[in-house]
C-alpha cells in the first residue's frame, strides 16, 4: 500500500472507535445520509476514538465538529457504494486480503498458543548442551525407507547403551558428517555430533522439546524431525546465562604445533600468564602483554558479548562455574589455551519482556510451533461442523492421479464422473471431490515421495483450507468487534478511492485545471512588499539615542547607506560592538523593529524593542509586492486546488443524498 494510500486509509480511519451515552440508546437512529442510516452506537464509537487522537479538549465543541466531518465522511462512502466499489475485483482482493489479516487472531487456538508461549519461556530459563547423530530422511519418505532408518537408528543406540562411544558412533554413522566426508578426508576429533549449548528456538522443535524433557546423561529413542531421526544425548543443563560479557587471553595453538616440546611451550605461556593473575597483576595488563588474540590485546582481552550459542562449549561451561569479578584457570580449546575473565552475565529478561519476541517467533514460518495452533483450531471446526469425510472416493481418487503429480504436471480430466462424488460434509454440505481435483491441479509443485504422500499432504492442506475459508465467512456474526473493524476498513479503502479519483489524482494531473485555478486566485499568491533597509541596533546602556540619532542621520544627509561603511564608522565613534549595523530585503514579519514602523524612505525615529535595545532604520528604497508564478508555488496551489475539489463535491454530494440529522437526539448526546 502507498504512502498516499496509508494517509487516505488514516484520515477513514480517524473517524472510529468507542463511548457509550447513558441519555439515550445506542440503537436510535442519530443519522441519515441518503438511505444509510448512522446509530447513535456507531457514531459515538467513532468519535470517541477520533477525540482521543486529536486529543480535544471540550466534548461539546469536538462532537459539533465531528458531526460536520462524519456527515462528509458518510457522503463520500455512500458515493463509492452507489459507484459500485463493491464489484470492483481490485478493491474487493484488497479487502479480502486484510480480511484474512485481521482474522489471524480469532482463527487459531489461543489457549494452545499460550501454551507454547509459556513453554518457550521455560526453555529460555535453561541453557542445554546436546550432541546428535542424524539418520536423514525425508519429510515423503516412503514407509519402508523410514521404517529402515528407524531401525538403523534404534540399533546405533542399543550400541551406545552398550558403552560404545558416541563421538564414535557419530563418526561411523551421522549422515552429517557422512556428507562431509564427501567432500574429502575427515579426522576423527571425539567431539562428532556435538551442537554446543543453545537454548529455546535454537533448533527445530521436536528436537529442542526432546532435549528439554531429558535428564543430563540420558540417550533418545530416535526423535523424528524434518531433517530425519536423531539419537540425543543430553551433555549438560544450566541456568541460562543470558549475554555474557568476558574478556579472555589467549594463546594460540596452531596446526603446526603437533609436536610434544610445541605444545608444551603454549601450555608454559598460558601458565606463566596465570602465575601473573595470581601474584595480583590486573588482568587488564596481563592481558595486553601475553594474549596472542590480536584483535583484543590491547584492550585488556575484552570479548564482543555473547549468548551460549555463539561461543565454544569448553568456554561457555567454564562460565558457568564463575562469578562476576573473577578470572578462570587455563582451558583448554580448538583454538589453545585461554584464561577468562568475567565481568556479568544479564540471565533471562521477564516473560512480559520476552513475550513480544517468543510471539513473533512461535508465529513465524520459520518454527513449526505457528502450525500447531492453527492445526488445533482447524480439527476444533471440524468437530464442531460435523465433518464427515468418505475414505472410499479418496481412496479412488487417489488411483484416478497418476505420478505426474510428483513432478507437478498432473492434468485434471473435469469429465470423469469420479468427481461428481462427495468428498466430506461440512457444515451439512456436500464438497465434491471436484473441488479437491483443481485445487491439487492447482496446488501441485515437484517434489519427492510418492503420489499418495504428495495426495495426502495436499489433501491435509485442502481441509484445512476450506475449514478456514468457511470459519472466515461467519467472523462478522460471531465478533462485532470483528465486523467493525471491516466496515472501518472498509469504508477506509472507499474513501481512499473516492479522493483519489475526485481530488488527489485530478489535483495532480488536471493541468487546464489547474491554471484555471490559479488565474482565478492569483491575489492569494503574492510575494508581499519588502523594505531595502539598514538597521542600526544598539543598547541605550552602550550608547546614547541622542549621539546614535545625530550620527546617522548625519551620514545619511551624506548618502552613506552602505551597512559596512556604516558598520566601520560606528565602531569608530561608539566602540567595537556597541552598535551593530545589518542591511537587506525585509518582508513584513522578518524584523521586528520595520514591523513597529510605517514603511517611508529616509531615517526612522528611534524604535524601543524590550526595555534597552533600541534601532533606527534606515529604508534605502520599498519593493512593490510581486505576482508570483505558478511555477514558484505549484504545490501550494495544488493543495489549495484539492481543498477547492473536495468543497466543491461536497456540495454536489449534499444535493444529490439529503442529509437529516436526528437533532432532539443530537441535543442530548452534546448536552452531556
Amino acid at each position: 500500500m502507498t504512502s498516499i494510500k496509508k494517509t487516505g486509509l488514516g484520515i477513514a480511519l480517524l473517524l472510529a472507535s468507542a463511548v457509550a451515552c447513558a441519555q439515550v440508546s445506542d440503537d436510535e437512529v442519530l443519522l441519515i445520509v441518503g438511505d444509510d442510516t448512522t446509530t447513535v452506537g456507531e457514531f459515538t464509537r467513532m468519535h470517541a476514538k477520533n477525540a482521543k487522537q486529536t486529543q480535544m479538549v471540550s466534548y461539546q465543541q469536538s462532537l459539533r465538529e465531528y458531526m460536520d466531518l462524519y456527515i462528509n465522511f458518510r457522503l463520500k462512502v455512500k458515493a463509492a457504494e452507489d459507484a459500485g466499489f463493491d464489484t470492483v475485483g481490485r478493491i474487493q482482493d484488497e479487502l479480502h486480503n486484510y480480511r484474512v489479516q485481521a482474522a489471524e487472531p480469532y482463527m487459531m487456538d489461543s489457549e494452545l498458543k499460550e501454551r507454547l508461549i509459556q513453554e518457550a519461556y521455560e526453555h529460555f530459563g535453561y541453557d542445554v548442551r546436546a550432541q546428535h547423530i542424524l539418520f536423514h530422511l525425508p519429510e515423503s519418505a516412503k514407509p519402508a525407507d523410514t521404517l529402515k532408518a528407524y531401525r538403523l537408528a534404534m540399533a546405533v543406540r542399543d550400541s551406545i547403551l552398550k558403552g560404545a562411544d558416541f563421538a564414535e558412533m557419530a563418526y561411523r554413522h551421522s549422515d552429517e558428517i557422512a556428507r562431509r566426508k564427501k567432500r574429502g578426508p575427515v579426522a576423527f576429533t571425539g567431539r562428532e555430533g556435538d551442537l554446543g549449548y543453545f537454548t529455546a528456538f535454537g533448533m527445530v522443535y521436536p528436537f529442542e522439546q526432546a532435549v528439554y524433557n531429558m535428564k543430563v546423561g540420558e540417550i533418545s529413542k530416535p526423535v523424528r524431525t524434518r531433517f530425519g531421526y536423531h539419537i540425543i544425548q543430553l551433555l549438560d543443563k544450566q541456568k541460562a546465562l543470558g549475554k555474557v560479557s568476558v574478556a579472555h587471553i589467549l594463546v594460540q595453538e596452531t596446526a603446526a604445533d603437533t609436536t610434544e616440546g610445541a605444545k608444551a611451550a603454549v601450555k608454559d605461556k598460558i601458565d606463566e600468564a596465570y602465575d601473573r593473575l595470581e601474584q595480583g597483576d590486573m588482568f587488564e595488563m596481563v592481558a595486553r602483554r601475553y594474549s596472542e588474540d590480536a584483535a583484543t590485546a590491547d584492550f585488556g582481552g575484552v570479548l564482543p558479548d555473547f549468548t551460549v550459542n555463539r561461543m565454544m562449549p569448553e568456554i561457555v561451561a567454564a562460565v558457568y562455574g564463575m562469578k562476576p569479578g573473577t578470572y578462570s584457570k587455563p582451558i583448554h580449546t580448538r583454538l589453545g589455551w585461554q584464561i577468562l575473565f568475567l565481568y556479568n552475565t544479564t540471565g533471562v529478561e521477564s516473560l512480559e519482556v520476552l513475550r513480544p519476541d517468543i510471539d513473533y517467533r512461535i508465529s513465524s514460518n520459520r518454527d513449526m510451533r505457528a502450525e500447531m495452533p492453527l492445526q488445533s483450531f482447524a480439527h476444533r471446526l471440524m468437530r464442531e461442523n460435523a465433518m464427515k469425510e468418505n475414505p472410499e472416493v479418496f481412496s479412488q481418487f487417489i488411483k484416478a492421479v497418476t505420478d505426474e503429480v510428483v513432478k507437478g504436471r498432473w492434468t485434471f480430466d473435469s469429465t470423469n464422473r469420479i468427481y461428481d462424488k462427495t468428498l466430506f460434509v461440512y457444515g451439512g454440505k456436500n464438497v465434491p471431490l471436484r473441488a479437491f481435483g483443481r485445487y491439487v491441479a492447482e496446488k501441485q509443485r515437484p517434489t519427492s515421495g510418492t503420489k499418495e504422500s504428495v495426495v495426502n499432504k495436499l489433501y491435509h492442506n485442502y481441509k484445512n483450507t476450506y475449514a478456514f475459508q468457511d470459519e472466515l465467512l461467519k467472523l462478522d456474526d460471531k465478533y462485532p468487534e470483528f465486523k467493525e473493524l471491516m466496515v472501518e476498513y472498509r469504508d477506509g479503502i472507499y474513501l481512499f478511492e473516492m479522493m483519489n479519483d475526485k481530488v488527489w489524482t485530478k489535483a495532480s494531473l488536471d493541468t487546464l485545471g489547474l491554471e484555471k485555478f490559479y488565474e482565478a486566485h492569483k491575489a492569494n499568491y503574492m510575494w508581499p512588499a519588502k523594505a531595502d533597509a539598514v538597521l542600526v541596533i544598539y543598547d541605550v546602556r552602550e550608547a546614547a539615542t541622542e549621539k546614535v540619532r545625530k550620527w546617522i542621520n548625519k551620514a545619511y544627509a551624506a548618502g552613506k547607506t552602505d551597512a559596512a561603511q556604516l558598520q566601520g564608522e560606528a565602531d569608530k565613534k561608539f566602540g567595537k560592538g556597541a552598535v551593530r549595523v545589518e542591511e537587506g530585503l525585509y518582508a513584513p514579519g522578518e524584523s521586528m523593529f520595520l514591523d513597529r514602523i510605517a514603511w517611508e524612505e529616509g531615517v526612522s525615529n528611534d524604535i524601543l524593542s524590550g526595555e534597552s535595545l533600541k534601532a533606527f532604520a534606515v529604508v534605502r528604497g520599498i519593493i512593490p509586492e510581486k505576482q508570483k508564478k505558478l511555477e514558484e508555488v505549484r504545490g501550494l496551489v495544488i493543495t489549495d486546488y484539492q481543498n477547492y475539489l473536495d468543497a466543491t463535491w461536497i456540495k454536489e454530494l449534499k444535493a444529490r443524498y439529503p442529509v437529516l440529522i436526528n437533532e432532539t437526539v443530537f441535543r442530548q448526546l452534546n448536552g452531556r
